[in-house]
């Protein structure tokens, strides 16, 4: 008996050493911060989703900057089909539909696509992140915890950028089940702040035009930050910590 005592002793002091060492390290390699109260937008099965949508419809001039940024933490995905981390809708000069976005399937990487090809950047996805995509006529930028990580040109003529028409989180197919986190919204125009969501007041006055597939377990609701797993690389140690405790 005292042996057990003395190796569950040890089990916890280890455990406790890996906490201490891994906080720090992960939230280094995040500028993003979950406070106060959150959009929590999810969906639970494979045959329902959930779209957060922020109507836009903005006309990009020469000399016009279109920014959105927001932090999230995303978790609890299974399935084949990537959850939108952030995305901007627009239409080109030649009246095409193009989506600006970064995806999530699930690993330590996202997806980027910007409306020409794509791209796959690796970080952390223990932590939230900021995610930043700015827009002009003729190049679009992304931005990750303030770090550009991609750009694509569209100075052609023929593909230029004329408007900027929505703003998405979420899923627009069903096939994966997901839990985002959202928080710190902030929407630009030419260096002019647009409009600010902290979610603090306990309603979701950003994305206002949402879409809902399907009738299964999808949706969204204002929490406490409280509630986000933001270190879910520690369930595993502290499950094993648990059942080594009770053994």
């Amino acid at each position: 008996m005292r042996v057990k005592k003395h190796l569950s002793g040890a089990i916890a002091v280890l455990a406790i050493i890996m906490i201490i060492s891994g906080i720090p390290q992960a939230m280094a390699n995040s500028s993003a911060a979950m406070e106060g109260n959150v959009l929590h937008v999810w969906s639970h099965d494979y045959n329902s989703g959930y779209v957060e949508v922020h109507p836009v419809d903005r006309t990009i001039r020469r000399n016009s900057v279109y920014a959105i940024k927001q932090d999230v933490m995303a978790l609890s995905y299974s399935g084949d089909a990537g959850v939108v981390l952030l995305e901007v809708e627009v239409i080109n000069k030649k009246g095409e539909t193009l989506w600006l976005s970064f995806y999530w399937f699930g690993g330590n990487s996202v997806d980027i696509y910007d409306g020409k090809g794509g791209t796959t950047y690796y970080l952390d996805m223990s932590v939230p992140h900021n995610y930043e995509i700015e827009v002009t006529m003729t190049s679009v930028r992304f931005y990750i915890d303030g770090e550009k990580v991609h750009e694509a040109d569209f100075r052609n003529v023929k593909e230029r950028i004329k408007k900027v028409t929505e703003v998405h989180t979420g899923r627009w197919v069903r096939g994966s089940t997901y839990d985002l986190y959202v928080d710190n919204v902030q929407e630009y125009w030419s260096g002019r702040c647009l409009g600010c969501e902290d979610f603090e007041d306990g309603t979701d006055d950003f994305y206002t035009s949402d879409v809902l597939l399907g009738s299964g377990d999808s949706g969204e609701e204002v929490v406490s930050c409280e509630e986000v797993p933001v270190f879910p690389f520690l369930k595993d140690i502290v499950d094993a910590l648990v059942s080594r405790l009770h053994s």
